[in-house]
């Protein structure tokens, strides 16, 4: 290290004060400069080394200092404004120079997992390790940048991957960084500063009335046809679905209650809860439905008894032929066979959830009862999902505002 001589004197530092009046940061005075800058009030001191360099330091609370380097006089003035700025942020200015991997690795560790669905970490996680460290795990989160980011996002759009992706990396990485804020680690978040991806919403064009009653006497009779009966009853989703059991069903009632779903977590099929209060709900059922699922726990029960031993009792609603949990990749291809053969549009399974909320919106339930039975935790997200079919609602509305109003139809 460099050797450092010092002329300095200052009535502050005869007097033994070193305070600044700016959340506890003091003036440190260095015993090695050869040529002590002019320091204005709040910058902490600044001098130039032996071997032409400059250094600034700044006293902290509790007998601590931090030191930071440049080239030129300027640069480290600014560096040592940053410095007092950050640490009146709350930035803890003394932490240890950790690299963006590392930082996300703690809070993956500390923040994702123990509060999270063991799904959400699992894609955090991948998406953490695939994308964000492989181009940014290097650099130390405190010098992490806007234009970092940029560069990143820019990256992955080039790479050809979809904007909803590349806005779920920097949604993740938002989020990191906004608990590094919370930490103390960092005091702005880069993330911020770039521009998310425009989002160009793919248009689901569920089936028609027509088709689905075509789809449903087609599955007459199949295995899964009260599964398929359920989704475009309910607008349940495939892992809510295949997740529901017999002690949450109520065949008396007519009502079934959404709890938990199936979910492939580190490559293994496993039960987890949902997240929202939305999400768990109690919805009642039509009488097609109950009767549908009658004559499925009729046949379930005759399954059980030719497995015999073989049958694993796990209380799922919808199973395999010894009562375990159904593939989900299996049960779409199925269902797009199914599809195929009823001579309907192939569509993915989740496009029967749209189809139930489109029906249930088309026929004049009011918005607020389809996202409850959806389980939409936002109000505008039902709105905004099936806005098309809303303006014939307006329409309706309309007309019968009139017949009220004018005691004559519209």
């Amino acid at each position: 290290m460099a050797s450092f001589r010092t002329k300095t004197t200052s009535t502050a530092r005869q007097h033994g004060d070193t305070s600044n009046g700016k959340g506890g940061l003091g003036v440190a005075h260095d015993e090695g400069t050869e040529h002590m800058a002019k320091r204005a009030n709040g910058e902490g001191t600044i001098g130039q080394r032996s071997d032409g360099r400059w250094q600034g330091r700044v006293s902290l609370p509790h007998g601590a200092r931090k030191s930071v380097y440049g080239a030129t006089q300027a640069e480290v003035r600014q560096k040592v404004k940053d410095l007092i700025r950050a640490h009146e942020d709350g930035v803890d200015v003394t932490a240890r120079r950790e690299t963006v991997a590392a930082y996300l690795d703690r809070w993956l560790a500390d923040a994702v997992k123990p509060k999270n669905a063991p799904k959400t970490y699992s894609s955090y996680s991948e998406t953490v390790r695939v994308h964000i460290v492989p181009s940014l795990g290097r650099i130390q989160l405190a010098r992490l940048t806007g234009a970092d980011v940029a560069g990143l996002l820019r990256t992955k759009s080039d790479a050809g991957l979809s904007p909803r992706t590349v806005a779920y990396i920097r949604a993740v990485l938002r989020s990191a960084l906004n608990r590094a804020i919370r930490w103390g680690v960092i005091g702005k978040n880069p993330v911020l500063m770039t521009d998310a991806p425009k989002q160009v919403r793919t248009e689901v064009r569920p089936w028609t009335p027509e088709q689905a009653r075509t789809f449903l006497t087609a599955a007459g009779g199949d295995r899964l046809e009260t599964l398929y009966r359920l989704a475009l009853s309910l607008g349940l989703r495939m892992g809510e679905a295949l997740g529901l059991r017999w002690s949450d069903v109520d065949l008396v009632v007519g009502e079934l209650r959404v709890r938990q779903a199936i979910q492939r977590v580190d490559g293994k099929l496993s039960i987890v809860g949902l997240k929202t209060e939305k999400s768990r709900r109690t919805v009642a059922m039509p009488a097609t439905l109950v009767r549908s699922l009658t004559q499925h726990r009729d046949r379930q029960a005759f399954e059980r008894a030719v497995a015999g031993s073989s049958w694993s009792d796990s209380g799922l609603v919808f199973t395999n032929g010894i009562g375990t949990a159904l593939e989900p990749s299996n049960v779409l291809q199925r269902f797009k066979a199914l599809s195929r053969r009823a001579g309907v549009p192939e569509q993915k399974f989740h496009a029967l959830r749209h189809g139930a909320a489109t029906l249930m919106l088309a026929q004049g339930v009011p918005l607020k009862v389809a996202a409850d039975i959806l389980g939409h935790s936002q109000l505008a997200t039902t709105a905004d999902l099936y806005a098309h079919v809303l303006p014939a609602q307006h329409r309706a509305a309309a007309d019968l505002m009139e017949t009220i109003l004018t005691g004559t139809d519209a």
